[in-house]
């Protein structure tokens, strides 16, 4: 009997769209006083909360710089009925660590997330585009204001 109710919880489950579970990854360039670029792991709980493992790369792109997560929620998202677009808007955090000659600086801040998405593969599939602006705080060695930047992530995910 145990192994029914199993079974039953697990189709249910897999059915919904609240359960759901995607892997990825996104490619950046980060708008700011100098252009760079970055590669992130893209994990997502949920089809509301993605969260981001990402790695830049500066200095004439020739070396690690800076490892950062972040941390998005999609607020809401408007469906185009017609199509298989959504168009999101969300809030999130950020924080990262970063790397310059002999020592290192850590930031945190705001992110506003807003793009497109599209899904295929009956939403298995999923791509995105997407701008974030963001400000935030150095903390070390002083604690001074960061530079507003404007990430732009191009991303696939693959939904379980």
């Amino acid at each position: 009997m145990k192994k029914y109710i199993f079974v039953f919880v697990l189709t249910a489950s897999v059915s919904t769209a609240t359960w759901a579970l995607g892997f990825g990854v996104q490619g950046s360039i980060v708008a700011s006083d100098s252009m760079t670029s970055s590669l992130a792991l893209a994990i997502s709980p949920n089809r509301s909360m993605h969260m981001t493992l990402d790695w830049n790369i500066g200095d004439g792109q020739d070396h690690f710089n800076r490892v950062g997560l972040t941390f998005d929620w999609w607020l809401t998202d408007f469906a185009n009925v017609r199509t298989m677009f959504y168009f999101f808007l969300g809030a999130g955090l950020y924080g990262s660590l970063i790397f310059e000659d002999d020592n290192f600086n850590f930031g945190s801040g705001l992110r506003v997330p807003f793009g497109l998405s599209a899904g295929f593969a009956n939403d298995h599939v999923e791509l995105y585009l997407q701008a974030v602006p963001t400000i935030g705080l150095i903390f070390k060695p002083t604690l001074k204001t960061d530079d507003f930047t404007m990430p732009v992530n191009l991303g696939v995910r693959f939904w379980i």
